[in-house]
């Protein structure tokens, strides 16, 4: 499990949200083996940001004493080097900060941004691989 989604205060386990987004419609605790990458990581990103003390703990931000940009920013920097595992570069800031913009627009909110990021890193192969260097 990543540490991305470890990142919570003790009430709140990352990991078994996540697993809670991994169940199939049957409340199953056991993944479907059915289940798409997507499938997955539209659950899980939306369990964590329904969340109110994940997104808090992810994104040490509260959008709504600071500006949305800085806490995008903030989140992005805490999130996405967890979630992959190594250091972010400007295409990672760039790219994500586009998919957080786009989850803004659909859904309304800061926490809709999050979840289209943590859905989108989630199916990522930075994410699913562990791609070693050198």
């Amino acid at each position: 499990m990543s540490d991305a989604l470890r990142e919570a205060p003790a009430a709140v386990d990352g990991s078994k949200l996540l697993e809670d987004g991994l169940s199939n419609s049957r409340g199953d605790a056991t993944p479907s083996l059915l289940l798409s990458v997507h499938e997955v990581a539209h659950n899980a990103a939306l369990k964590l940001s329904q969340n109110e003390a994940w997104l808090r703990a992810v994104t040490d931000c509260d959008p709504l004493v600071r500006s949305n940009d800085e806490c995008r920013g903030q989140f992005l920097e805490r999130f996405l080097p967890r979630a992959y595992r190594r250091a972010l570069v400007d295409d990672d800031r760039s790219e994500m900060t586009a998919v957080f913009e786009d989850g803004v627009k659909l859904g309304g909110d800061f926490a809709s941004g999050v979840r289209a990021v943590v859905e989108v890193a989630l199916q990522s192969p930075e994410f699913m691989y562990l791609i070693e260097l050198g």
